[in-house]
């Protein structure tokens, strides 16, 4: 059996005991004499079962009218210590009969305890021929501490004496004690500390959850908020004491409760939807819980005994269908569902005590027998806040780690970013600046090389892939050297990698290191064949392998694309030029041995200082009959080659 079975269980059982009255029901007392002997009474004693009970539905008779029937044996003689009549606007009248045995006349005090609808009582004491008229309303407020209660103090003349009680009520319950100590029994005092106690601990909840749910703004706390005030209401409403004491007011109809009864009904199930989350997971059960609020609103303008006991029935339906969702909710991993089903057992176990009190009225500790519904109301409260708080913490849970998620993802995300965009860029779009405003755009003026491997197609190893791959991010690192995105410099902007090439830009969109962008490219240059070099002797290969490096000074400019995907570009005629100034290679090495080369645009030559111009032969273009593709005005152009390792190393190469 798993382990949330045998808890819907109880708490099913619970639910029908508490349904069914008659399981609580106690077969009539036997009564040998229905006279009170006053020197019986020590302590609190019930006198219910020795009480006789005449119904008058017209208002309409007197003391002495009642008196004479009573005489007559007109009276019904009660059958416990709990005098039930259901639900009635009738007048009732209740007969007592006490012997005072004493020479002398003695006080006695009598308390009624009764449902909280009670409006008016008043006794009528008939010994020794005369008659003594005690209006309840009249003395309500001046007998100390049961100023809460129907309380009456008697003086018993010495002889049988005839108390008549007429009560007007619509929940006519009547359950009537006495004491003839002279004060106030010890019990009493206790039981006041008890309900303050309980008082206090409710107003401390219901205070936490209001601030909680003025904090959280959420529907599940506001309508928790609802559901303890209006289920305090109910639930201390079957406290007599409690109940006139702290909430001194009356029902003027059964209407009023019936009200009361069907906002918390309401509140429950909509608490309970909330909480179960069943919109999600369980959206017929909403269907269901609707229709029995619905219904149990209906009956509430019904003013009689049936519209009652439709409500109960209605409302049994809703809190079955909550328990049964909360099991299958607990069944689903929904932890807080656990203490939701507990605390409907303390609630229904409270109720259950709470019924049996008023079934069979006990005589020792009868305060805090009716008062169980009241203290199962306050344990389901505090275990209810314990699984709305385990909510929230599962919920904050959930939360922190949606949002570790998240953070993970989005780091990831920004990891991938790094591999497209600069690090200034990422850094400005977070900011909430637009991608084609992280880069330059517009016409300039840069320095752009073209780097290319001779031959790449034809060289025929296993490992020829990652010797590009090698040789292009050692460059790449070259070009990032330096990088700082606030002014935007660094050696050099990729423009573009091809198979066995690429291109790269110094001075555009990147500002150079140097004030010479020419001498720039030249230092790039040289370090670029080092690496090619290096990465040549590790591949080790059979053949030798060479490389090529065009480098021109032209006007270029930046642009994102007006459609599609929005990736920066480089477009221009330093571009086109540096590509058709390294396509000159074979030209220049035709006749001669392969090698690495360098070619510059005349006006890159021009460009630099004298010592790096030594380096350099010139190429007659005029002289040759040949022109440079796309520039057609140039005469001249400047190379240099530079000797594999395996051979003669140039001596700036190797001090680079």
């Amino acid at each position: 059996m798993t382990k949330g079975k045998p808890i819907l269980m109880l708490v099913f059982g619970l639910l029908l005991v508490v349904l069914s009255r008659q399981a609580w029901g106690q077969g009539p007392p036997e009564v040998q004499d229905s006279v009170v002997q006053l020197d019986e009474i020590q302590t609190l004693k019930p006198l219910g079962d020795k009480t006789f009970v005449f119904e008058d539905p017209h208002h309409e008779m007197s003391h002495l009218q009642a008196l004479q029937k009573f005489r007559q044996g007109l009276f019904e003689r009660s059958e416990g210590n709990v005098i039930m009549r259901g639900y009635s606007q009738s007048t009732f009248w209740f007969a007592i009969q006490i012997e005072n045995r004493y020479d002398v006349s003695r006080p006695l005090d009598v308390i009624s305890k009764y449902t909280p609808f009670l409006l008016n009582v008043s006794v009528y004491n008939h010994g020794a021929d005369s008659w003594f008229a005690i209006k309840g309303g009249a003395e309500f407020g001046n007998q100390g501490y049961f100023n809460h209660l129907p309380h009456f103090r008697v003086e018993l003349k010495p002889g049988l004496n005839t108390l008549l009680f007429q009560q007007k009520t619509f929940a006519t319950s009547f359950i009537p004690y006495a004491y003839a100590l002279g004060e106030t029994p010890k019990f009493f005092y206790d039981y006041s500390l008890f309900i303050s106690m309980l008082v206090g601990g409710f107003l401390s909840l219901f205070l936490y959850n209001l601030v909680s749910a003025f904090n959280m703004r959420t529907k599940e706390r506001m309508a928790y908020c609802f559901y303890l005030l209006f289920g305090f209401f109910l639930s201390f409403m079957f406290v007599s004491i409690s109940y006139q004491k702290y909430f001194p007011f009356r029902m003027s109809t059964l209407t009023g409760f019936n009200l009361i009864y069907s906002i918390f009904l309401v509140s429950i199930c909509v608490f309970g939807s909330i909480f179960l989350d069943l919109r999600t997971y369980f959206r017929r059960a909403n269907y269901f819980l609707a229709c029995s609020c619905i219904t149990t609103f209906g009956l509430c303008i019904w003013d009689g005994f049936p519209s009652r006991i439709g409500q109960v029935i209605s409302a049994s339906c809703a809190c079955i269908i909550l328990v049964w969702y909360a099991y299958k909710r607990y069944r689903q991993g929904f932890s807080p569902a656990f203490f939701y089903l507990i605390s409907w057992g303390c609630y229904t176990a409270g109720a259950m005590i709470t019924a049996a009190f008023y079934q069979s009225a006990p005589t020792l500790n009868i305060e805090y027998a009716s008062s169980s519904i009241a203290v199962g109301y306050y344990l389901e409260m505090i275990l209810v806040s314990l699984a709305t708080s385990q909510k929230v913490k599962l919920a904050m849970e959930e939360k922190t780690a949606a949002l570790f998620q998240s953070q993970k993802e989005m780091k990831h995300a920004f990891n991938q970013l790094e591999k497209v965009f600069y690090p200034h860029q990422i850094k400005q779009i977070s900011h909430g600046e637009n991608l084609e405003e992280t880069m330059p755009t517009g016409p300039g003026e840069a320095c752009v090389m073209c780097f290319d491997i001779a031959g790449s197609s034809r060289i025929q190893h296993v490992k020829a892939k990652d010797f590009f791959r090698t040789v292009f991010r050692r460059c790449n690192e070259i070009m990032t050297e330096g990088y700082d995105g606030k002014d935007l410099k660094a050696n050099a902007y990729r423009i573009k990698e091809m198979g066995d090439g690429f291109l790269c830009s110094i001075g555009y969109p990147f500002k150079a290191r140097h004030d010479s962008i020419a001498l720039a490219a030249m230092e790039l240059a040289y370090r670029f064949v080092a690496i090619f070099e290096e990465e040549v002797a590790i591949l080790d290969y059979s053949d030798p392998i060479h490389c090529g490096i065009g480098i021109a000074i032209d006007g270029i400019s930046g642009f994102y694309p007006e459609s599609g995907t929005k990736e920066y570009d480089l477009y221009g005629r330093a571009i086109v030029l540096a590509t058709r100034y390294e396509g000159m290679r074979k030209i220049l090495l035709k006749g001669r041995q392969a090698a690495n080369i360098i070619i510059l645009q005349e006006r890159v030559f021009k460009s630099l200082d004298r010592q790096s111009r030594l380096d350099f032969q010139v190429y007659d273009l005029k002289e040759n009959s040949l022109i440079v593709r796309d520039d057609p005005a140039a005469t001249r152009l400047y190379f240099r080659i530079i000797a594999s390792r395996s051979n003669l190393v140039d001596t700036h190469l190797i001090a680079l």
